[in-house]
């Protein structure tokens, strides 16, 4: 129960955040710029979407950047509340709040994905045809016609709409991103309890930055080392192009790493902040 206590304090912080007015206002503004040229385009078109614009993007890597980060800076404010943090270790202990703040970045992520997806898929409502399946619009929108003709910067990936259901590809895609943010939120929690500052928000943004330079500048098999593309379905589907990704090869590179920072956490908040009576960012 004290455990659940540190979740709802930590979530009613949250909400009440200041900070996170100007994150999902960040993000309103880029899942608009997103979503809009989409969607003027299907209606010079005259074709419909069906509701999968999360799919994309998420598999784009500048969208998937932009995500990440908000909810990196989303989550940095409270690691740095001393006195709240005191307090909460004296009436519920470590062990507790530890597991509340844990719960408590679980949810986050969750409600994050959650808005992100409903609110991509505001922008192009009125075009949107609510089918369990691609249609047709999605594949009109990869052809090189509408490409040249409409000098789109944002493409969808024509090799999710080959490989993957639609309903599948959401899921998966939703799921690996969930599964990415909570990886950097514990990194980012866990390095900032240790280090007194941003480092470890800052070695985050390291990881989801240097995802760019694996797919920018060096060969495609070193893309299997990064957490970020492992959490994007094209990878899997493009596994052809000899970047070594197989679901077996990230599910336990997954694994292992949740697995690695859950233990570093827990150890962090019952020997660390133990040690300097709750005080480590004092």
């Amino acid at each position: 129960m004290k455990a659940v206590h540190i979740y709802r304090l930590f979530l009613l912080r949250m909400i009440t955040s200041s900070r996170l007015m100007w994150i999902l206002g960040f993000i309103v503004g880029y899942t608009y710029a997103f979503s809009y040229p989409i969607f003027q385009i299907a209606q010079k078109l005259n074709i419909t979407l069906t509701p999968f614009i999360m799919i994309f993007l998420i598999n784009d890597h500048s969208s998937h950047t932009v995500l990440l980060s908000g909810l990196l800076f989303a989550l940095t404010a409270l690691d740095f509340q001393k006195e709240l943090r005191q307090s909460l270790l004296m009436r519920s202990g470590y062990i507790s709040y530890a597991i509340g703040y844990l719960l408590f970045i679980l949810t986050v992520v969750l409600l994050y994905e959650v808005f992100a997806l409903i609110l991509s898929q505001v922008w192009i409502l009125s075009v949107t045809s609510w089918q369990n399946n691609w249609g047709t619009g999605w594949e009109v929108l990869c052809s090189n016609d509408v490409l040249y003709k409409f000098h789109i910067t944002f493409i969808p990936d024509p090799s999710l709409i080959e490989n993957c259901s639609a309903f599948d590809a959401l899921t998966l895609s939703i799921c690996l991103e969930c599964i990415l943010m909570t990886i950097l939120a514990i990194l980012s929690s866990t390095v900032n309890t240790i280090t007194r500052s941003v480092c470890g928000t800052l070695m985050s943004m390291v990881v989801i930055l240097s995802d760019m330079i694996l797919y920018n500048m060096l060969p495609v098999s070193f893309q299997k080392y990064s957490p970020v593309t492992l959490a994007m379905l094209s990878s899997f589907v493009n596994a052809e192009e000899g970047n070594g990704i197989t679901y077996m090869y990230a599910v336990s590179y997954y694994v292992i790493a949740l697995s690695v920072l859950i233990i570093s956490y827990f150890l962090i908040y019952t020997l660390c902040l133990k040690k300097n009576k709750g005080g480590i960012l004092a």
